[in-house]
């Protein structure tokens, strides 16, 4: 479990980038914004490994079913 989330987060880096390289050709970004966003990104994902880690495998697929289910509801109830 732990090996397919730091591939899925290898993808998501690698796709942002490319989308933040668009953002930034196109003069579409509020740098005192976007300078926050990096840094709690950073942060968050550092000390979100850290405590990843530590979290039964068992547990973190729970949480990550449990997640989508309320996503899901959500959407079904704001847009159905």
């Amino acid at each position: 479990m732990h090996e397919a989330n730091a591939v899925k987060n290898a993808f998501i880096t690698i796709f942002s980038i490319i989308g933040a390289g668009i953002f930034i050709a196109g003069g579409l970004i509020v740098w005192p914004h976007a300078l926050v966003v990096l840094a709690g990104t950073m942060v968050g994902g550092y000390v979100g490994i850290r405590y990843a880690r530590q979290v039964p495998e068992r547990t973190l697929r729970l949480a990550i079913l449990a997640w989508a289910i309320v996503l899901t509801g959500y959407a079904f109830w704001r847009y159905g």
